[in-house]
């Protein structure tokens, strides 16, 4: 009886030392791995678009990662418009997460509202048009062509697949209404939230981007726009006045 109790108490203890030794990384479960991975911020979770659906975070991960950090204003200018384009964008839009095809337009009362130079009822156009009719304001090609690495408070403008009908040729001018994107573009305001400030609150800066990489090529970057000298110097002490 002594011996079968000893025998007992001699399993119960390698139970027992078995339960507290360290899971290895093979006891977490593949699927639980890759939900963890999805769930990290700005890491797209339909990955076979990318054909990279191992589980495994890459290189691209990493930059959509990177992307959701929060960006800077580099100057006053771009601080008094995206303080203009959150005030408009919640006031008159409800903060909602998306585009009505209405960008120009909400870009329009955002830069208004900054009190940059440019007057209400001023006829910046179409989205597509905002890369003629900024400069004559004091804003500049910035060179830059990733809204990844855009200033927030830059004014980014996109092109759709027929913009280059919509800005020369015979048809210049025309587009049709029914989906009026594929000729007129997007236009939005760089956030320092990780958003994009447009007719809404959007977490991609256009339609066809997921996760910072332009998954689709429908809407390409035609001019990130930012201020000139001659404006950054002009309104340099205007965000302290105006706190």
């Amino acid at each position: 009886m002594t011996k079968r109790l000893h025998l007992l108490g001699l399993v119960a203890l390698a139970s027992f030392i078995a339960s507290m030794a360290p899971r290895t990384a093979s006891a977490i479960p593949a699927d639980q791995g890759k939900q963890l991975q999805t769930e990290l911020p700005g890491v797209s979770s339909d990955h076979d678009a990318f054909g990279d659906d191992d589980g495994a975070i890459d290189i691209n991960d990493i930059i959509d990662i990177n992307f959701k950090a929060p960006a800077k204003t580099e100057n006053c200018v771009e601080e008094l418009i995206l303080a203009a384009a959150k005030r408009n964008v919640a006031a008159r839009y409800g903060d909602r997460t998306f585009s009505v095809g209405k960008c120009a337009a909400g870009v329009y009362y955002s830069l208004a509202a900054a009190d940059v130079g440019i007057p209400e009822n001023s006829a910046l156009g179409n989205a597509i048009d905002y890369i003629n009719s900024l400069p004559p304001y004091g804003f500049v090609d910035s060179g830059l062509r990733d809204p990844n690495t855009a200033p927030a408070g830059s004014i980014i403008v996109f092109s759709g697949p027929l913009s280059s009908q919509y800005l020369s040729g015979p048809n210049r001018g025309h587009y049709n209404q029914r989906g009026a994107g594929t000729w007129l573009g997007h236009v939005t305001i760089k956030g320092d939230d990780g958003r994009y400030y447009t007719d809404g609150r959007t977490t991609d800066p256009a339609v066809g981007w997921k996760g910072g990489r332009n998954a689709i090529r429908v809407r390409n970057v035609m001019r990130i726009l930012v201020p000139g000298d001659a404006l950054i110097k002009k309104y340099a002490n205007f965000c302290g006045e105006r706190a």
